[in-house]
């Protein structure tokens, strides 16, 4: 793979990261998910 295409992998994979941990933590906090809505 070029150095662009490692880049945009590892670019996704942090963003993908990212979603997965924030998706973990509202569900962690439960009950406090009502501040979203």
């Amino acid at each position: 793979m070029t150095k662009r295409q490692n880049r945009m992998v590892f670019v996704a994979l942090l963003v993908a990261g990212a979603i997965l941990a924030i998706t973990l933590l509202l569900q962690a906090l439960g009950s406090n998910t009502n501040y979203f809505y």
